[in-house]
């Protein structure tokens, strides 16, 4: 069903396309559940896009990513955060972890963005590995991958010792 607009208004497809190279398609799936579909090179308009769907009732929503690699969502985050015991963020926004996903191509590519920017930057007050671990569990395993909860969490260990820091490094990490 993607392809259309769908009732979406207007001023949130003029807020996603400002500012970044994006082809966006929206879905409603029914009772507030919207998917998107972004074939993007984001710009500072993705983040704007993420944010102006909140409002649309993106709770339940699946984010795909031009290869079609399902990311969690904003609230999906915020959720496991809350259930590892933190309880607000202390650097950064959340958003902005799906937003820089986007710059990756690959699963463990995106995997490895989540974890740098959760656990590496201590993004929440607390819980930060566990969402970590849990968050690339959520899109390796959503996507086909095979790596083990415990090399996830050896990962996430090193990320947030300040062992592994770019993307690269922890994604090529999490291909071992």
């Amino acid at each position: 069903m993607f392809g259309g607009t769908n009732n979406i208004p207007s001023s949130v497809l003029a807020q996603t396309v400002e500012g970044s190279m994006a082809d966006v398609k929206f879905a409603e799936f029914g009772e507030g559940v919207l998917g998107l579909s972004l074939n993007a090179i984001a710009g500072p308009g993705i983040n704007t896009a993420l944010k102006g769907l909140g409002g649309l009732g993106t709770k339940s929503a699946i984010v795909k990513t031009s290869e079609d690699i399902v990311v969690p969502t904003v609230d999906d985050i915020m959720g496991i955060n809350k259930a590892a015991g933190g309880t607000t963020t202390l650097t950064g926004e959340v958003d902005t972890v799906i937003a820089n996903m986007q710059y990756q191509s690959t699963v463990n590519g995106k995997a490895a963005v989540a974890i740098r920017d959760i656990a590496g930057r201590h993004m929440f007050n607390d819980g930060n590995k566990r969402t970590a671990s849990a968050v690339a569990q959520k899109i390796i395993g959503s996507n086909g991958g095979s790596t083990s909860a415990s090399q996830i969490r050896g990962v996430v260990n090193q990320v947030a010792s300040g062992q592994l820091r770019s993307v690269d490094d922890i994604s090529s990490a999490l291909s071992k």
